[in-house]
């Protein structure tokens, strides 16, 4: 048997300066701590030897003895790789040094000759993984990967003992017996930290066994920073070329309705019926009668306000300023009925995005479009022709939306903070011009905003204020007439005229909505909304079905009956940061959950939502129970909520960590449950036979920064796990320790591919990316093909396994934000992909091109 020893970086290469001056004191400081690390790890290969020689030994006591009972020498077949005895993980920031490693770009892969223990390296030079670890622009030698400890935390050696089939190494790692021939697994040791900690927390090891060990590792680099990941024995690449897949990716459903900072963009299509309304970069046309949803996806960022036009099914949408020159904020307008874009307005001109349009109501020949710059500019635009007539400054404070006189072509309002203006569009001598009269409040105190504002049908403005006032402004006039105070609590927030009944209809934070008469006199209450969905933003009278249609402030839609006896919820989706998903293992079932402490399951077939449930603290994660009705949802404080959405109730809060809970995963078996937290450690707690007594967890300790992503086998025997810093680590969940030969599992099959880094999903990464640039990844159930989430939000689906580097990905379109989860369901029959910032749900069909 032969033993590699450590390789030790070359002294010039520790003591690299980078361009810097190394005459002060804290570069010296640096050179000694480099010096001290190198003797440590000569420190370590003398215990290396000593194991290896100890192992040499024992087998020529085991042959000896066979030749004198006269029974022949076997020669082995296993892999005997020991691993050092584990190090400190913690490192406080200003102390800690980033890994070196060879200047290479991203994108590139080198074949090792031989396989090594450690697969990842030190957390990313300028990204710390998390706040309290922050590298210096240092280089140093690199070490190994063991298992992690911290005075502030449970130490290895309170970790429970390994299982009593396997041994002990003379330096304190255990061994698991070989099976069938595969590599001895070798777990990280039970002992306690050195007393000195090391500088840098990660790095590469080389401890290998050349006889044994007959496939090489590759090493990819991300961001300069190689992993060392170790391919299947019986590995043969199927997409050499790392072509795209033949499936394309095709939008079928948007869960959820931009309520929370958007108002006026909900609309009922003459000509179709069909709901109009935004959602992250989507704008969605939804049919009631037939439950199905069409989409115009041809914006690349956020669309903030839509209009429609008077006469026909003409739609206009406004959009924000995007990254990159190609995501400048415009308009553009398009037909409802074809998805045919007929008109792309003002990209360049207006500087940060649209938060308001309007077409002219006679004839719909002007569109006005209000720019959200320091000024809030409203752009006046001949459509038809693309030309730009004219522009003015409305006001320097934020502008809500504008409303456009009925039968006129000339006049319109903008309302906001602290003001209201009246505007009238002059064409004298061949040019055109905007004038404003500012609303005057003489009869009552001036509000701090006009929240909401509708026209009469002949001229007068009927206006809702953040004092609960309703105000009455007479035609061509622009002090207040009439006003009606203190009407709801916290201000009113829609105005609708109801042409059939010749009414207003006042909607108020407090939810009640009341009905006004022509003279503004109230006439009745018509009823409330549930608290659950927060008040309203906008309000829209169906003739047809005699129904108001009510946008609210949690991106709900709500069908309410004229007289107020039947409310249902036709759209509901989050309002908050998510980061939450999970599907379930054999049903079509997924559930979401976001920081507004909101968790939903749905029914991905029907496309309906099943259950809801708040819970007291903002959700992070979550998952489904392979055979249970169980959800369960990691928060940002540390807490595991376990629900049952068939009985619809709480079970059990865990307390687990007092950082947040970045992912949660039952293993296949249902004997596990695994929570990976900011704190860089894995809680891993043996599921209970009653769900309401969870007992105290074994943790794992290793990572040097926050834990991701985590993967259990498919018999529920190890696990794998990514972290901010890039780190691959395996585990054996009986023991709880890390496995630090991670070459025997190469061949190990994964009942899920969720973590970002490994050896199949080599290929996601683009040239150039920051190790933080991709988000999520997850495998189809069938193994054939990998969806990606990214900060640019695309969803990407690429072949599976995708090892080739730069592969190609069908690539949709549709969210705003940075993608932050993406799962397929059981039967990959749909990709349920969540947005970050932009709180939205959609799924998505996997189409042949």
């Amino acid at each position: 048997m032969s033993t590699t020893a450590l390789s030790m970086s070359d002294e010039n290469d520790v003591f690299s300066s980078n361009g810097d001056d190394y005459h002060n004191s804290e570069e010296m400081e640096s050179r000694l701590n480099a010096l001290e690390e190198k003797t440590r790890l000569q420190d370590m290969e003398i215990i290396l030897l000593k194991s290896a020689l100890s192992d040499v030994l024992s087998q020529l006591a085991n042959q000896q003895n066979k030749m004198t009972n006269g029974s022949p020498a076997k020669t082995s077949t296993k892999t005997n790789v020991t691993k050092v005895p584990s190090r400190s993980n913690s490192v406080k920031a200003g102390n800690r040094l980033s890994s070196s490693s060879s200047p290479t770009t991203n994108g590139t892969i080198k074949p090792i000759n031989r396989a090594r223990t450690s697969s990842t390296p030190s957390s990313p030079r300028g990204s710390p993984p998390n706040g309290s670890q922050t590298p210096v622009k240092k280089r140093t030698v690199s070490k190994s990967i063991s298992a992690k400890n911290n005075a502030n935390r449970k130490s290895a050696s309170d970790l429970p003992s390994p299982s009593p089939s396997s041994g002990t190494n003379s330096n304190g790692t255990n061994e698991l017996p070989a099976d069938n021939g595969k590599p001895k697994l070798i777990l990280a040791p039970k002992r306690t930290a050195p007393k000195r900690r090391p500088l840098s927390s990660s790095g590469s090891l080389s401890d290998d066994n050349k006889e044994n060990v007959v496939d090489e590792t590759v090493k990819f680099y991300i961001r300069g920073r190689g992993l060392r990941l170790y391919r299947p024995t019986e590995y043969k690449e199927t997409n050499p070329d790392g072509k795209a897949p033949e499936e394309q990716l095709k939008l079928d459903w948007v869960y959820g309705y931009r309520g929370k900072d958007c108002r006026d963009n909900l609309f009922i299509v003459p000509a179709t019926g069909e709901l109009v309304y935004n959602m992250a970069g989507v704008v969605v046309l939804y049919d009631q009668k037939t439950n199905k949803q069409r989409h115009y996806t041809e914006h690349n960022d956020d669309v903030k306000c839509i209009a429609l036009h008077p006469k026909n099914t003409l739609i206009a949408s406004g959009q924000v300023a995007g990254h990159g020159d190609d995501a400048k904020p415009h308009v553009r307008v398009w037909d409802a009925s074809t998805l045919e874009t007929k008109a792309v307005l003002g990209s360049g001109v207006f500087e940060r995005g649209l938060c308001a349009l309007e077409f002219s109501n006679a004839t719909g020949q002007y569109l006005v479009c209000i720019d959200e710059s320091n000024d809030h500019v409203a752009y006046l635009y001949d459509w038809e022709k693309n030309q730009k007539l004219t522009e003015a400054n409305t006001s320097k404070e934020a502008l809500f939306s504008l409303k456009w006189q009925p039968n006129t072509d000339n006049a319109f309002m903008t309302y906001g903070k602290s003001h209201i203006g009246f505007w009238k569009i002059n064409n004298e001598n061949g040019t055109t011009a905007l004038t404003r009269r500012n609303g005057v409040f003489d009869k009552i105190a001036k509000p701090k905003y006009v929240i909401c504002a509708t026209y009469s049908p002949n001229g007068s403005v009927i206006a809702g204020d953040s004092n609960g006032n309703i105000v009455w402004f007479n035609e061509g006039t622009s002090k207040v007439s009439k006003a009606e105070q203190n009407i709801h609590k916290g201000g009113v927030f829609s105005l609708t005229y109801v042409e059939s009944k010749d009414e207003y209809i006042s909607g108020g934070k407090d939810n009640i909505f009341i009905a006004w008469n022509n003279q503004l006199e109230r006439v009745r209450e018509i009823g409330s909304l549930s608290d659950q969905y927060g008040p309203p933003r906008c309000c829209v009278y169906d003739v047809t079905s005699e129904q108001f249609l009510i946008g609210t402030s949690k991106n709900c839609i709500i069908q309410v009956k004229a007289d107020w006896s039947e409310e249902k919820a036709l759209v509901q989706g989050h309002s908050d940061e998510m980061w939450g998903l999970a599907a379930h293992a054999s049903k079509p079932i997924f559930v979401t959950c976001s920081h507004e402490n909101l968790v939903c399951v749905w029914n991905g077939e029907k496309q309906e939502l099943i259950w809801s449930y708040f819970i007291e603290d903002g959700a992070q994660c979550a998952e489904l129970h392979p055979s249970e009705p169980f959800v369960l949802v990691g928060t940002k404080n540390g807490t595991l909520y376990v629900l049952n959405y068939e009985t619809k109730e709480e079970l059990v809060t865990v307390p687990v960590s007092r950082d947040c809970i970045d992912d949660v995963k039952v293993s296949p078996n249902s004997k596990y449950l695994a929570a990976a937290c900011r704190d860089s450690n894995i809680y891993l707690y043996n599921w209970p036979k009653e769900v309401t007594s969870f007992k105290k967890p074994k943790v794992l300790q290793g990572h040097s920064s926050r834990v991701l992503h985590l993967d259990w086998c498919t018999d529920g025997e190890f696990m794998q796990s990514n972290s901010g810093d890039y780190e691959v680590l395996f585990w054996h969940a009986e023991s709880g320790c890390q496995v630090l030969t991670p070459a025997a599992l190469r061949d190990t099959e994964w009942s899920t591919y969720t973590c970002p880094f490994g050896f199949p999903v080599m290929g996601i990464w683009p040239e150039g990316a920051d190790g933080t640039d991709i988000n999520t990844c997850c495998r189809s159930n069938n193994k054939k093909l990998v969806a990606t989430g990214d900060d640019f939000g695309a969803v990407n689906l690429f072949k599976y396994p995708s090892v080739k580097l730069k592969s190609e990905a069908s690539i949709g379109v549709g969210h705003s934000s940075h993608v932050t989860c993406v799962r397929f369901l059981h039967d990959d029959s749909s990709l349920i992909t969540v947005g970050g910032l932009d709180s939205s749900i959609m799924q998505w069909k996997m189409v042949k091109s």
